[in-house]
């Protein structure tokens, strides 16, 4: 099947950069879409490699999922980001996510927390791979309706409710109406804004300006029931902030008990001796 495909490519490919050239006068880029675990996984990278070698990009698409649709940890992601730059390593053919995307379902092991968690790895990996990975797009801006998610499940030909229901909590907005953001999408945000990527509104965004460069350490993140937080200078107060941007938790405790926080993705503002201050990012499970 492999070496099928790679006949046509061969030969569709010319034809589609000559037609594209004199339609528009510009050169087409051309991949062949595959999935993360396809292009890396052991039985069959060597296959999809055959299929990338005279291509101008690496497409693929993006679900960390187990083979029963449900999710795996958001902790995976730096290490399948890795695992595909180091198989495709060459800055010549860049890699573009045409789908990422993570299901918020409980019945896919899943929340909004740790979908919002994904997309916030994801940008971190991105970072650390920014020279090989050019494009990704986030799949998808909003859950399918349960007609949608019907209609999906008979094109797949599986009736599975864990599948069904990993298709219709794609989305980063629920389905109801004019839909709402779920935690995820808040997030997202957050990540754009934090790179200047373009104009957006982040509801974590800090009030104050004076950000300090002291390292601040915080742990253990994920954590349960208490959260610890060390700098090198003199800590004068710490405010704890939901996805949303509320205020949950005060104090000028270093270590702090959080077992009344939902579980979920928090900021900890860290107002330092100095008049500076630091975020830091952390789960609580």
């Amino acid at each position: 099947m492999y070496t099928a495909y790679k006949v046509f490519l061969d030969s569709i490919v010319p034809y589609a950069k000559t037609r594209y050239f004199e339609l528009y006068g510009k050169v087409l880029k051309v991949g062949t879409t595959l999935t993360l675990d396809g292009l890396t996984h052991p039985s069959k990278s060597t296959y999809c490699q055959l299929l990338n070698e005279d291509l101008d990009i690496v497409a693929t698409t993006y679900y960390p999922f187990a083979p029963d649709f449900t999710m795996e940890s958001p902790g995976v992601v730096e290490e399948h980001f890795d695992d595909l730059v180091a198989l495709y390593s060459s800055l010549d053919q860049p890699i573009y996510f045409a789908e990422c995307g993570y299901a918020s379902s409980e019945t896919c092991n899943s929340s909004e927390e740790l979908q919002a968690q994904f997309f916030s790895e994801v940008f971190l990996a991105w970072d650390k791979h920014y020279d090989h990975i050019k494009y990704l797009t986030i799949f998808k801006s909003t859950d399918w309706s349960m007609a949608d998610v019907e209609f999906f499940g008979e094109y797949y030909g599986i009736d599975d409710p864990v599948f069904l229901e990993y298709l219709r909590t794609l989305g980063v907005r629920t389905w109801d109406g004019d839909g709402t953001n779920k935690l995820a999408y808040e997030f997202i945000l957050c990540e754009l804004e934090a790179r200047d990527w373009c104009a957006v509104d982040c509801a974590l965004t800090e009030l104050a300006t004076n950000k300090s460069t002291e390292n601040i350490h915080i742990y253990p993140n994920p954590a349960k029931g208490q959260l610890t937080i060390n700098a090198s200078i003199g800590i004068d107060q710490i405010t704890i902030y939901n996805s949303i941007g509320q205020s949950v938790l005060s104090t000028n405790e270093t270590n702090i008990a959080i077992n009344q926080l939902k579980p979920g993705i928090y900021i900890a503002y860290i107002g330092l001796s100095d008049q500076t201050y630091m975020t830091q990012k952390f789960v609580k499970q």
